[in-house]
């Protein structure tokens, strides 16, 4: 009777049990998986920004400005010489 009295079936509904709420966190955790590739998209976004944001802040931006302000100091002062002279 001792070896019957053994955990024997207690053990084989515990191991049952085991995999049960191990299988639920599983479909938990998939999701979650599915979310780190969804974040490493986003990485790759930041390098397309990063080059409009150095270029922005670099060549375009300096460009810009300078274009701009060539343009801008030369129409004033164009505009104001003409001013001036035809005053």
């Amino acid at each position: 009777p001792e070896p019957s009295h053994s955990p024997e079936p207690s053990e084989t509904p515990e191991p049952s049990h085991s995999p049960e709420p191990t299988e639920t966190p599983e479909p938990s955790h998939s999701p979650e998986s599915t979310e780190a590739p969804k974040a490493a998209p986003m990485i790759a976004p930041p390098s397309d920004g990063e080059s409009v944001e150095s270029a922005e802040h670099g060549s375009d931006a300096e460009k810009r400005d300078a274009a701009t302000r060539s343009s801008g100091e030369q129409g004033a002062s164009g505009s104001t010489d003409e001013s001036s002279r035809g005053d």
